[in-house]
């Protein structure tokens, strides 16, 4: 591994990983903690991870039954509506103006469905048309007004199995 500074970046270099380039200021030594994380090409040094990139995570469950919630965070709850096949959304807080926007779309169709979510404690579907088999749905949530509430993108792929749906959340703050 290889570690340069160039103005306000650190760069990491692993063939391995393919770790690039990670905003961020540090001050290393040979007491420092260092975790790099191929899978998202996250940083840590000594717990504190650099860049404040883009967060992924994947989620695999059961077609057919119900999954409420399989993603939560202090603001928004995401489920898997099986009678529907579609994406639910929970607002738990409410960013400080006019509400989320939601707009998904379906691949390889000419489907897409915006939603507005004004109102906290309220669940909205955010397909209704539903994710049938074989197909993926990419959406995105974010706030209409408010550049400091997180963005949601998600992308889910119904792989047509009985016993398989994949979501992965893209979570960019």
């Amino acid at each position: 591994m290889q570690l340069t500074k160039n103005s306000s970046s650190v760069i990491l270099s692993d063939r391995l990983a393919h770790i690039r380039a990670l905003q961020g200021s540090i001050t290393l030594s040979s007491l420092n903690d260092i975790n790099l994380n191929p899978s998202n090409g996250s940083v840590k040094v000594n717990g504190t991870v650099l860049g404040g990139g883009p967060q992924f995570k994947k989620y695999g469950f059961p077609a057919g039954v119900d999954l409420k919630p399989f993603y939560s965070d202090t603001n928004i709850t995401f489920g898997w509506d099986a009678p529907g096949n579609d994406i639910e959304c929970h607002i738990l807080t409410m960013p400080s103006n006019d509400g989320l926007r939601a707009s998904a779309f379906l691949h390889g169709t000419f489907q897409d469905q915006r939603t507005v979510m004004l109102g906290a404690n309220t669940l909205y579907d955010l397909f209704t048309p539903g994710i049938t088999q074989g197909e993926v749905c990419e959406i995105v949530v974010s706030a209409y007004d408010d550049n400091t509430y997180p963005i949601y993108k998600l992308t889910v792929h119904n792989t047509g199995s009985s016993s398989n749906v994949n979501v992965v959340v893209e979570i960019i703050s």
